[in-house]
């Protein structure tokens, strides 16, 4: 899940057996951030509203700033499970937009978790096939020698702490500077980095994004009631053959009118000289 920086978040977590929810019994849970930096160890979990659900709370000290935190759940019955949470700048687009929609009023039919998990996947899925986030989000590298080295991202922003030679990281370490194109120098010499988190992305969602999002994220969460399997991609009947515009390489959603400014926003290389 991602939720805003500088806000309390209850993380979840749900025990089954099979397909039946399954009471864990008394659950601990341990937060590491994504340097590795443990910010809680075993602290006792909340019990949910139903059976084999659990929470703990991460307050907004915690999720400060941008950080990808791993939640891991241990019950002495039940094992461990693992999720995360992404604590980003901000969101491609908010639930109010989508609800403005008339088709996606409806509280029972699109419940805000379900919201939640559609416009969370759609960010992903636009950011890998732009190459770049849209809004401040956290990264990192990781067993890197030498002095300069390249992230997977572009607009690295700044340095929110970093590791050399297996020390525990140092938060705001001096000395870092960073690139629009994902480069990253170290203050030091020919040496192990061994993990650096930044922060990297736009200002903020561009308008022309934020608007064909919302059309993007309604078509996905309403494609089920379309009728139509989402792998066919043509009829063919007596009046001829209907051909449908469908993801691929270089179309992210399949809409032309969504995928023209997605396209507008993509990295397609980067050039190292």
């Amino acid at each position: 899940m991602r939720v805003l920086r500088g806000t309390s978040v209850a993380a979840e977590v749900a025990y089954h057996t099979g397909e039946t929810p399954a009471d864990a019994g008394a659950v601990t849970v341990t937060v590491t951030r994504g340097d590795g930096r443990v910010v809680v160890a075993a602290a006792a979990a909340a019990a949910g509203a139903d059976v084999g659900e659990y929470t703990y709370t991460l307050s907004a000290a915690v999720t400060a700033d941008v950080e990808l935190f791993t939640l891991t759940w241990t019950s002495a019955t039940l094992g461990q499970r693992v999720t995360q949470v992404e604590v980003v700048g901000g969101h491609l687009v908010e639930l109010a937009e989508l609800r403005v929609d008339a088709d996606l009023m409806s509280q029972s039919r699109y419940p805000v978790k379900r919201l939640v998990a559609a416009r969370d996947a759609f960010t992903r899925d636009a950011e890998r096939f732009c190459g770049r986030a849209f809004n401040p989000t956290y990264g990192k590298v990781e067993g890197v020698l030498g002095r300069v080295f390249y992230t997977s991202h572009s607009e690295v922003r700044r340095i929110l702490s970093a590791g050399v030679d297996g020390a525990t990281p140092t938060v705001n370490p001096e000395g870092w500077t960073s690139s629009r194109w994902g480069q990253i120098i170290s203050p030091y010499g020919w040496t192990l980095t061994t993990v650096v988190s930044y922060e990297h992305g736009l200002d903020t969602t561009p308008p022309d994004i934020r608007d064909v999002s919302v059309l993007a994220i309604r078509d996905r969460l309403m494609r089920s009631a379309a009728g139509r399997p989402n792998r066919v991609y043509a009829e063919s009947g007596d009046l001829g053959t209907t051909r449908y515009s469908t993801p691929g390489p270089t179309r992210l959603t399949g809409i032309p009118d969504v995928d023209a400014v997605f396209d507008r926003y993509r990295l397609t290389a980067v050039m190292v000289a």
